[in-house]
């Protein structure tokens, strides 16, 4: 349930993904990808290695959102580590927060408003995000001044409900009998098995809620791929006109 989340976490995180069409090539593309996993490995590493040091250091915790903040008051770490541990810990938060505002500022004002509204100009769509970034880090500072202490229960939800999203995209790359019909319904049905699972704390076949959703969204994207057709023409554009540019790079 945690890890396979986290396993497709630069695929379904879309503030991570929109990386991939700031790169100049494809080697600089391919450094950053490998740059990218090697630094969520070590990461990881240090993130369980917390953890554990957490269940020693301050054995009976019953909030795990409260690992850090007792790890550092319970003197088993020096002063300096810590004020570079909470250091780190700010910059992370203010990098992601300003990644996931801007991503999904674009996202509304390029794929909702613009898309939605004919003959609108690039400035109203730019404003359109400004005003969705307010709004946003607003409700977040709001939300976050409540402390329910829901970091870990929201950080793992997120990530299974941006699971969903994983088997369209593989599908659009690399299956070309998938439909915009099945990336819909699979990303629609997969929220609502996803929202069912962990709520109700149904665990179908013994598996994990987010493992079982990840299934049921694999399924119906090949179910109702396969059911509909997919616009031949319109693939077969897309191809053409990004040919000139794969042969230009030598990308087969």
């Amino acid at each position: 349930a945690l890890t396979l989340p986290w396993f497709f976490f630069s695929i379904s995180n879309p503030q991570v993904s929109q990386r991939l069409f700031t790169t100049r090539d494809p080697r600089a593309m391919r450094t950053m990808i490998v740059g990218f996993l090697s630094f969520g490995l070590i990461f990881t590493l240090v993130a369980i290695l917390w953890g554990f040091a957490g269940l020693v250091a301050v054995p009976g915790l019953d909030n795990p959102d409260l690992v850090t903040p007792s790890l550092l008051a319970s003197g088993s770490v020096p002063p300096w580590l810590g004020v570079l541990l909470i250091v780190g810990i700010m910059a992370a938060a203010v990098t992601t927060v300003d990644s996931i505002a801007l991503t999904l500022a674009s996202m509304i004002g390029r794929d909702v408003y613009r898309a939605g509204i004919r003959g609108t100009d690039e400035a109203r769509e730019l404003a359109v995000g400004k005003v969705v970034v307010l709004v946003m880090i607003t409700a977040a500072a709001l939300f976050a001044s409540l402390k329910l202490e829901l970091i870990s229960l929201l950080a793992v939800t997120s990530s299974a409900g941006l699971l969903v999203t994983v088997p369209a995209i593989v599908g659009a790359f690399f299956w070309r009998r998938g439909t915009a019909a099945g990336a819909l319904v699979s990303v629609v049905g997969g929220t609502i098995a996803v929202a069912w699972f962990r709520f109700a704390g149904v665990n179908p076949w013994g598996m994990p809620g987010v493992a079982a959703a990840f299934f049921v969204t694999i399924v119906l994207f090949v179910a109702v791929s396969l059911a509909t057709r997919p616009p031949a023409d319109r693939g077969r554009s897309f191809i053409d006109d990004l040919r000139p540019q794969l042969d230009r790079l030598r990308i087969r």
